[in-house]
Formats: structure tokens, C-alpha cells, sequence
């Protein structure tokens, strides 16, 4: 052993303080270290240190830590019929000492997607960011949605479950992971403030009735479409059915035997209706400016 009266020095890696020195007697050195507030949770690398040779090892300290979500989903809606921009959206947050509010080193979190009680995360892919976190213990996510999502409404979950990745190339000396998820301070997790909107733009629907009945794609004999004769005035309805902004759309009414524009009006709310007094009309359909969707209305 080395002679008495050296000193020896101890030093905290993880959060970067010096924990004190002690003398050597008998090739030992013995320091007493007192946690406070302002020690941070979780795995600690420390190391003492003589000359210019170390040793290393590792203390926990058992502290609540919890997930700070920031900001996310944002946006809030994304179009699965659209390329992957449209289909793409962001989460940040940290994970954090929940006494001190201090960030948490290398931490690994999980992010789910649930529709209600059931994970369909298989959905999801991720394309920036990691969710293994470095010594910041921030996070900055950016996902994006499959085409083959059904739209509707959704519930972002982000987890912690006690894993600390201290390992290559997170930490030079000593690598180590530590799973502690045994521990109930070192588990939380955090659901959204805001749903996922999953919408379809690419889904329109135009539903057209004519003096209140729906109308046909196709002649029906057993249906016939309502008749009219020259001068009389047709009631018409139009309800758009559509996932993105109707008001301020213009609709077209086109005789579809001479593909005549016969009218046109700004669509405003859900549904429009119009009164047209017939001529020359025969058979026509009605168009959307969004879409080239369309169906017969008489």
C-alpha cells in the first residue's frame, strides 16, 4: 500500500462535483459524503483519484424523477394521405430530477401511441431524435404516421422505466447500464395535454339531394330521380363531407351533357342548399374545387 498522509481525491462524474479529499493511513482513505437537495437521482459515476491513477465505481441515489413533456404532439392534426411532412410531427421534453428539477443523464425513454386501451404503436416510425438520451436529458422527436393509420384520434404516451444507458459512448471510464425499474422513483410516465388527429384529406364525399331525396349515382327504376319541366324551380342540398377547411371552397353545378357551367357558389359550414329554375337543363353533377370527386343529381 501506498505510505500514510497521501491524498486522495473523489470526484462526482456524473454531476460534475468534487466530493472532498482524505488522507491516507494503513494504504486506506476514508470520506464521508452527505447527499443533499441538490444531488440529482439516479446512477452516479464517481471516482478517487491518486497521481495520476483512478479507480472507479457507481452509487444510486434514490430520488423521484419524472418526465417534463414540453411541447407535443405539434402539430396537432396530421394527413396520412399526404407525404411523410404531412404526416409528421414533434415531441420535446425532458426528464428530470422532480426535487431540484435537475436534468437527468442518459436516460432511455419509450413513446407510445394508444387507440383507447389498445398500443398501436406499430403505426408510428421515428425519423429524428433518439430516445436514448445523452447527458442534457432532453428530448427532441420527430415521428411520423404510416398511410395505413385510420383517422381518427389518438393518445401519445411518453415513458421512463429506470433505464440509464452509462455505456459506450456515453461515458469513457467505467461503462455501465443500470435498469431500475424495481425502483417506483425511478418510473413515470406522462400522456399528452392534446390528442393526435389523425385526418384524410384525400377522403371527400359529396352528398347531393334533390327536394330532400338523396340522390343516385345511377338511373334506378325503382327510384327515379325527380322530374322537372321547363321553368320550375329545383331544390337542391350539397353537404360536404371532409376532413380539412369547407368554408371559402367553391362548388360547381356542370350540365354534364354539355359540360356547361350552370352555377357556382362559395361553400360555408356543412351544407349548402339552392333553389335553380330549369331550361335547357338535362342532367348534371356537381364538383368540388378541392377534388375531382362528383356525383349525378338528376
Amino acid at each position: 500500500p501506498i505510505g500514510d498522509g497521501e491524498w486522495i481525491n473523489f470526484y462526482d462524474v456524473t454531476q460534475d462535483v468534487a466530493l472532498g479529499a482524505a488522507q491516507t493511513m494503513n494504504g486506506y482513505a476514508h470520506l464521508v459524503y452527505s447527499t443533499s437537495a441538490a444531488t440529482v437521482a439516479g446512477p452516479h459515476l464517481i471516482y478517487a483519484q491518486w497521481g495520476s491513477n483512478y479507480n472507479y465505481s457507481y452509487y444510486i441515489y434514490n430520488k423521484n424523477i419524472t418526465i417534463d413533456l414540453t411541447d407535443g404532439p405539434e402539430p396537432r392534426e396530421v394527413d396520412r394521405s399526404g407525404p411523410i411532412v404531412s404526416r409528421s410531427f414533434n415531441l420535446h421534453g425532458y426528464v428530470n430530477d422532480s426535487n431540484n428539477g435537475a436534468t437527468i443523464k442518459y436516460a432511455q425513454i419509450n413513446v407510445y401511441m394508444y387507440d383507447g386501451l389498445s398500443d398501436v404503436s406499430f403505426y408510428l416510425v421515428l425519423q429524428g431524435g433518439s430516445t436514448n438520451l445523452d447527458e442534457t436529458g432532453e428530448f427532441n422527436l420527430d415521428y411520423y404516421i404510416s398511410s395505413s393509420t385510420p383517422d381518427k384520434n389518438y393518445t401519445i404516451r411518453v415513458e421512463f422505466s429506470g433505464v440509464f444507458l452509462y455505456s459506450w459512448p456515453n461515458n469513457q471510464f467505467n461503462e455501465h447500464d443500470f435498469y431500475l425499474g424495481a425502483y417506483s422513483n425511478f418510473t413515470d410516465l406522462v400522456i399528452a395535454t392534446y390528442e393526435l388527429q389523425v385526418i384524410d384529406l384525400a377522403d371527400l364525399k359529396i352528398l347531393l339531394s334533390v327536394e330532400g331525396s338523396p340522390t343516385l349515382s345511377f338511373y334506378n327504376d325503382a327510384n327515379p330521380p325527380e322530374i322537372f319541366k321547363f321553368g320550375e324551380i329545383a331544390h337542391i342540398q350539397v353537404q360536404i363531407i371532409h376532413a380539412g377547411t369547407k368554408d371559402g371552397n367553391t362548388v360547381y353545378l356542370y350540365d354534364d351533357f354539355t359540360n356547361t357551367l350552370i352555377t357556382s357558389w362559395v361553400f360555408e359550414g356543412e351544407s349548402y342548399s339552392l333553389m335553380y329554375s330549369y331550361n335547357s337543363l338535362k342532367n348534371s353533377i356537381f364538383t368540388y374545387t378541392s377534388s375531382k370527386n362528383y356525383q349525378n343529381v338528376i
